[in-house]
């Protein structure tokens, strides 16, 4: 997510090769314009011995496509640098800016170092190679903004300090010589920057040269916070001038004059004006990126939770099924040993029976089919007992019982497989009183079909009740 930079107090020592020696001090003293006493250094940091720097660290990396990109209208820009306050003040920078005091000096000369490193930077055109060169050069580009940044923390400090009762301490006349700075020398290197960080966003060749920008830029997590920290510069050093030093400097409002194009006050208000609009525009770039960032994000975990929902889910129906399988597999291994087992009772019936007529026997499928080798002693012999032997002298066989009615089929005949898996749970010992229902709701059949072929089954020497009254 990227944020707005806010001005941090967040400190690290400044590198030996930007601290300034005695000798160079009293030098630069001595080139002071004469006729306004500056702020010493000592009250400038409170009296701090070492210079301090705000922390600015921007973290660069490797360019990764999914991270997204940026569009940014270089619109406000261009106009930011048309505007009548740059133009009028744009010279040629060189060794010596025409600052009239130190700290207008120090911060011109600090964006210019970072101006030249923006410049080296890749465009859009090479992203890869972009966020490398900024991976190599990040420390050296943080430092120059953490000098920029703490310039721009003590020319608010002074400003401020210049309205408060310590006001009489600073010389008006250096705040006239500050606000002069600001106004033709600082601002307009700052928009310098703010062309040149632009122009990394450019995706055409040379864009940095050029005084009019791309129509768009395209800009990485890295580069646009380079342009959101330049930006906060411009807006606090323009409200610095246009607010804070223009009090001290008995500057008329820009709201109590005629318009006048020429007016440094109103150039000044105009100038704050396109600033704000492309602080607005920039910032809502960033938001609706943020905003894409975060629902793209939101996508991505809901499609983890649901794919984890997915997998438990599989993994549950799979463990399922494994149980299912191995239940069916050990049902029909029980009733394959069921099948193999001896039937002493089956060759008992055939040894009594084998004179019978067949009329006493019944229908052709009760003969083929003799009682099953569960039936208990009690059953063969009340069997026995209804069947008396008939004597060697031919006499007369008994009365045979009355035939049962027969049995009305009205539905075609089951496929095989579902008559051994009906047979399977007829046959299972631990089967519930309401198995016929869960059968019929399994099959998808009548109840009342699914109980006519168990009877069909019955009747034909397949299945036996284990007990009386069992069933639904």
């Amino acid at each position: 997510m990227l944020e707005e930079p806010e001005p941090r107090r967040d400190t690290r020592k400044a590198t030996e090769e930007g601290e300034r020696t005695e000798e160079e001090q009293s030098r630069e003293e001595s080139e002071e314009p004469v006729g306004f006493e500056e702020p010493s250094e000592s009250e400038d940091e409170g009296g701090a011995g070492v210079e301090e720097l705000p922390s600015v660290a921007i973290q660069a990396s490797s360019y990764n496509p999914s991270q997204g990109i940026i569009s940014v209208s270089s619109a406000h820009p261009n106009n930011i640098w048309r505007a009548d306050l740059i133009r009028s003040s744009l010279f040629e920078f060189g060794d010596e800016p025409p600052a009239q005091t130190r700290l207008g000096r120090d911060i011109f000369k600090s964006l210019s170092d970072l101006k030249d490193k923006l410049d080296d930077v890749p465009n859009a055109l090479d992203l890869v190679g972009q966020a490398r060169f900024l991976t190599e050069h990040s420390s050296d580009v943080n430092l120059d903004m953490s000098r920029v940044e703490s310039a721009v923390l003590k020319i608010k400090d002074q400003a401020t300090r210049a309205q408060s009762d310590q006001g009489n301490q600073i010389d008006p006349r250096y705040l006239d010589a500050l606000a002069n700075d600001l106004s033709t020398c600082v601002i307009p290197m700052l928009v310098l920057v703010l062309h040149a960080s632009f122009a990394i966003g450019a995706q055409e060749p040379n864009a940095e040269s050029n005084d009019t920008l791309p129509p768009e830029g395209a800009f990485t997590q890295t580069t646009v916070q380079y342009m959101l920290w330049i930006t906060s510069w411009l807006i606090r050093l323009q409200e610095t001038l246009t607010q804070d030093l223009a009090h001290q400097t008995n500057s008329v409002p820009a709201t109590n004059q005629r318009n006048d194009p020429e007016n440094p006050t109103q150039s000044r208000e105009r100038f704050g004006v396109m600033v704000r609009k492309w602080r607005d525009h920039l910032k809502a770039q960033v938001e609706a990126f943020n905003e894409e960032v975060e629902r793209k994000r939101d996508i991505h975990q809901k499609k983890q939770r649901d794919l984890a929902i997915k997998r438990m889910k599989e993994q549950a129906e799979k463990r399922q099924l494994e149980d299912d399988r191995r239940y069916e597999q050990a049902v029909w291994a029980s009733w394959g040993e069921l099948r193999t087992l001896p039937r002493p009772m089956a060759e008992k019936w055939h040894k009594a029976t084998a004179h019978w007529p067949s009329s006493i026997l019944g229908s052709s499928q009760t003969a083929r089919s003799p009682p099953s080798t569960q039936d208990s002693t009690s059953s063969l012999g009340q069997a026995q007992s209804r069947s008396p032997t008939l004597s060697t002298s031919g006499a007369r066989a008994p009365q045979p019982q009355r035939r049962p009615a027969p049995l009305v089929l009205d539905y075609p005949a089951w496929p095989e497989d579902e008559v051994e898996w009906f047979l399977s749970e007829l046959n299972r010992p631990d089967r519930g009183r309401d198995y016929l229902y869960v059968c019929a709701e399994t099959l998808d059949r009548p109840l009342e079909e699914v109980r006519t072929e168990m009877e069909r089954l019955r009747r034909a020497g397949l299945y036996r009740p284990q007990e009386a009254g069992r069933g639904v």
